[in-house]
């Protein structure tokens, strides 16, 4: 395994995505919402909790704009279905809307600019986040958003922040900001709001470059082996998702240069409410497809037909790696290689009982290569 990463350490990444989106741009979005905190949010909440109101807003927003083209469709979808007594709505909901999510909420961003007062602006605003769809629910629940609401309708904030986020200036519709380009800067932002929180190192974040040196490593030397067809890729300790994109991005990049056309479809499992919903809103607003289970604590489903698994296994503070005798066993049955990024601290996943032999020495105090 370290002549792997001797060997393909040096490799050049292979990117996957041409975001319609410059680097100016970019920076500009991201610095522009991450203003927004400071301007509204300063002496309402400590600083560590405005990633709590900025990055679900930044998820409401980019998904009105995405619904505002179907609006009238879905309303029109949304009456004819109750007016015909069906309860099973959300396939016909989603077709309407033409994305995965939808809301039957009167309202957009838009009319709740102005309102004669905060609790006429709160129950409108409440009314068009119940509107969401049940997987837009989860992701709201998960960052607690509806928690903040009270607080900032007493500052009269909420029609402010309504407001910096519909600024003309930066275009969040699918016209200014593709798919890629919208996770992009979702997943610059959280890694702002952790850097600035002073977070753990690798706590919610695992650098870029490392994630696609693994996903290099994993699917670099099976290159001839790639073929049409469908891929599953798995992450149990999935955090923000950077693992299950990148990897999707190069195996896509590898088949096409190949001529070769897949598919990937993503598992993963997130125990932490708030990673999970950062990471289930940034899948959403790139168009991915995910399957998703319990945490690391609770394996609700199996992926029988993994062959490569890239993973990031927490590691407490003294860098023991957290539930790797619990999920060594998965990995050792149904995969044929594991990669951490734990790998250079000599954490080296191949056989169920080695890794418990090793996660033994290691609880033990003993080293672990």
């Amino acid at each position: 395994m370290r002549d792997a990463v001797e060997k393909y350490v040096a490799e050049v990444d292979v990117e996957g995505a041409n975001p319609i989106v410059d680097q100016a741009t970019h920076n500009k979005i991201v610095s522009f919402i991450w203003g927004i905190a400071d301007d509204v949010l300063r002496d309402l909440f400590k600083r560590g909790k405005y990633p709590d109101v900025i990055l679900p807003m930044c998820v409401i927003r980019r998904m009105d704009a995405v619904l505002e083209p179907t609006k009238k469709k879905v309303l029109e979808t949304k009456k004819m279905l109750d007016e015909a007594r069906i309860t099973e709505q959300r396939a016909a909901l989603c077709d309407a809307a033409g994305q995965a999510f939808y809301n039957t909420s009167k309202f957009t961003l838009r009319d709740l600019k102005s309102r004669g007062s905060q609790q006429q602006l709160l129950a409108d605003f409440e009314d068009y986040l119940n509107g969401f769809s049940p997987n837009v629910q989860d992701i709201l629940d998960n960052f607690k958003f509806r928690n903040q609401l009270q607080t900032l309708s007493k500052a009269d904030a909420i029609s402010t922040l309504i407001n910096k986020f519909l600024d003309p200036d930066i275009d969040l519709s699918p016209t200014g900001v593709d798919n890629h380009s919208m996770g992009t800067i979702f997943e610059e932002l959280v890694r702002k709001f952790n850097e600035d929180n002073n977070e753990e190192a690798g706590e919610h974040w695992t650098p870029r470059d490392a994630v696609r040196m693994m996903a290099n490593l994993v699917f670099l030397p099976i290159e001839a082996e790639v073929k049409s067809g469908t891929y599953l890729l798995y992450d149990c300790t999935c955090g923000t998702g950077g693992m299950l994109t990148v990897a999707e991005e190069t195996l896509k990049a590898i088949a096409s240069k190949r001529s070769q056309q897949v598919k990937c479809l993503l598992y993963g499992q997130e125990i932490n409410p708030e990673t999970y919903a950062v990471c289930k809103a940034d899948m959403l607003l790139k168009g991915e497809w995910l399957k998703w289970g319990g945490g690391v604590g609770r394996l609700t489903f199996r992926c029988p037909t993994t062959k490569r698994t890239v993973i990031s296994v927490p590691v407490d503070k003294n860098g023991v790696a957290q539930a790797l005798s619990m999920c060594a066993r998965e990995w050792s049955i149904n995969s044929k290689r594991v990669l951490n990024t734990n790998l250079l601290h000599g954490i080296d996943l191949y056989g169920c009982d080695r890794c418990r032999r090793r996660f033994a020495k290691a609880k033990e105090g003993a080293p672990s290569h």
